[in-house]
């Protein structure tokens, strides 16, 4: 074979193998892993009011309502895997209405029985349309929302956290950008400018220069998030900032247990603080 075809069959298998490998196709098999809801297997949970939240662009997401006694709403932005009925979420969502709060859990567009395709573009307007849905439909002050976010869900929760007025966010494994994080997860990413990764990009970086609390919960030894983005949050922020680590190789994806009610409880007690103190200035 002559040397110039051998050439051009290299720079072809090389050309054909960066872009097979290439962000896009890495995040599509990597960043969401939906479930759609099955009859027999995702029944409606007692307490919960049944709600169909409308998005930007029309996809109907399907939610679960849990009313509560306090003034407090959280949404809760799950993670990239299962739905609204993986009973990780259902025990968070139990925490916080342990706590007295409402609880609004809703599955993006491509989960559960939501309509339409996940994508970063998608978390976004999901979120707002969460937000808006529930202080459109139940009154809650803007004030009173908290956002909880897991995970992936962490940069839904900031984005919204960010751009619509709330109390605070709780951050269970959080990242400041997933762009980053796949870059450290994948190494072969780093070949790649961040302008070929999906976009808008998700993280938590947009929550530095926000003056509401947060309490950030993630595990010493994560083997997905590093600690260590948890801790450059915490760093970075002015506004009150509690960080938990929990010991161990754990990647943090849920809440339960009366000590997490007794954290969400304080933390919810912290923010009244905090309301009651710059109403004083």
């Amino acid at each position: 074979m002559e040397l110039s075809k051998v050439i051009k069959l290299s720079l072809f298998f090389l050309i054909t193998l960066y872009l097979a490998m290439s962000p896009p196709i890495a995040s599509y098999f990597c960043e969401f892993l939906p479930h759609k809801c099955s009859a027999d297997k995702y029944s409606k949970p007692d307490g919960a009011v049944e709600a169909w939240i409308t998005a930007s662009n029309g996809a109907k997401l399907h939610s679960w309502y849990f009313p509560g006694v306090s003034k407090y709403a959280v949404i809760i932005h799950h993670g990239q895997g299962g739905n609204i009925g993986l009973p990780a979420y259902l025990e968070t969502a139990k925490v916080f209405v342990d706590a007295g709060a409402s609880v609004l859990l809703y599955d993006y567009e491509g989960y559960g029985a939501s309509e339409g395709s996940p994508s970063n573009r998608a978390l976004h307007r999901d979120a707002e349309a969460a937000y808006n849905y529930l202080v459109s439909k139940y009154k809650v002050r803007p004030s009173r929302t908290i956002h909880c976010g897991i995970s992936l869900g962490t940069g839904a929760a900031s984005h919204v956290a960010s751009t619509k007025l709330c109390g605070g966010v709780i951050l269970l494994t959080p990242y400041m950008s997933l762009t980053r994080v796949a870059k450290t997860y994948l190494p072969y990413l780093k070949m790649y400018p961040d302008w070929t990764f999906p976009q808008p990009d998700l993280g938590s970086k947009c929550l530095v220069g926000q003056s509401i609390p947060a309490l950030i919960v993630h595990g010493s030894q994560d083997p997905f998030i590093p600690f260590a983005e948890s801790v450059e949050l915490k760093k970075l922020r002015k506004a009150p900032t509690t960080l938990i680590k929990v010991p161990g190789p754990y990647h943090i994806g849920t809440l339960s247990g009366d000590q997490s009610v007794e954290l969400v409880r304080d933390f919810f007690n912290g923010i009244s603080a905090h309301e009651s103190k710059g109403s004083e200035k």
